[in-house]
């Protein structure tokens, strides 16, 4: 902490910023770094300038510990992280032990702060339940998949439990609308190719795919059938909701992508939260910052957001874009 002047408030990002989960790290910390530069502009916190660290956990539980028990000797006011579950609940108990502020950006668990004893611990993401068969993310893309009566559908899975949950889900809203997909079938991440995948989907003339699974994988599977069935559009969610994938020219297609929020859009909202917080709480101080996050709402890039017992959202919305060339269209929103 040489480079951080006594009157420095220092927060951290503890996020995968090497291994199969990086981009997404890397994407957090381009947000995070905008929102603390974007404060610092304006007199920084209560007068103070903040200073951002970023720490690699590598979506690795033990790497996870060591980060968190490194940045615990530093005392951060805030800890935006971790990504990966196992990391943030290992992390959890340390950050609280220190009475450090954390909020969560994608652990998205409903046990995860529903069992933590921690007071401390915030998260700006959905739950599984919202993602999976419960409806929200899921739930929209299956009943706007239904509305194709007239397409062949298919949905592809990387079979993690992730993207299980939302196949169950598509499924079950398409269902109940009164239709079924023309394929529902999973691929394996990581092959040296998808050839045999997509020879099946033109083999059944597919018009719509709809995409489950996590990124960057399932952003290879895309880019090859969009290179070999041009005229198929693709639909997937917050996989997707990557300026690294929509900045490359092969996806800058006519594809609807039903996401969350990207996780830019999600480290910069955190840090706007934790900054109006510690407004409303005259102090930096982790208990009186708590305080006011339970008890206030507040308005960031995402709009305007509150928080319910045991620290998760009290609302979570959703939206669909259309890409076009370089511009995302809204097609639909909801809550």
């Amino acid at each position: 902490m040489s480079d951080v002047s006594r009157a420095d408030i220092l927060i951290a990002l503890a996020a995968p910023m090497s291994g199969s989960e990086a981009t997404v790290g890397k994407q957090m910390g381009v947000g995070a770094q905008k929102a603390v530069d974007d404060l610092n502009l304006n007199s920084g916190v209560l007068g103070e300038k903040i200073v951002l660290q970023v720490t690699d956990d590598a979506c690795d539980r033990k790497q996870a510990v060591a980060a968190a028990n490194q940045l615990a000797n530093q005392a951060p006011a805030l800890v935006l992280g971790h990504h990966c579950l196992q990391d943030s609940m290992a992390a959890s108990a340390i950050y609280d032990k220190e009475k450090i502020l954390q909020i969560s950006l994608n652990s998205t668990n409903v046990d995860f702060l529903q069992t933590s004893p921690s007071a401390g611990i915030f998260r700006i993401c959905a739950l599984d339940p919202a993602l999976g068969p419960a409806g929200g993310i899921s739930n929209v893309a299956g009943k706007y998949l239904a509305t194709l009566t007239t397409k062949k559908v298919a949905i592809l899975s990387d079979n993690s439990p992730y993207g299980s949950s939302l196949v169950t889900g598509v499924v079950t809203a398409m269902n109940a609308a009164g239709h079924k997909p023309d394929i529902e079938t999973t691929f394996v991440p990581g092959k040296p190719n998808y050839t045999s995948d997509i020879n099946d989907l033109k083999s059944a003339k597919i018009d719509f795919v709809y995409l489950a699974g996590r990124y960057p994988m399932l952003g290879e599977l895309a880019k090859e059938i969009r290179a070999t069935m041009p005229n198929v559009v693709l639909l997937a969610e917050d996989a997707i909701a990557s300026k690294d994938y929509w900045s490359r020219p092969e996806n800058l297609a006519d594809d609807p992508r039903l996401a969350k929020i990207p996780f830019e859009d999600l480290a910069y909202a955190a840090v706007q939260i934790w900054a109006e917080a510690v407004q409303k709480a005259s102090s930096f101080e982790r208990d009186a910052v708590v305080k006011a996050l339970n008890h206030n709402r507040f308005p960031t890039v995402l709009g305007y957001l509150t928080f319910k017992q045991k620290g998760d959202l009290s609302d979570v919305y959703y939206a669909s874009y259309q890409q076009v060339k370089s511009i995302a269209h809204p097609l639909v929103e909801c809550q």
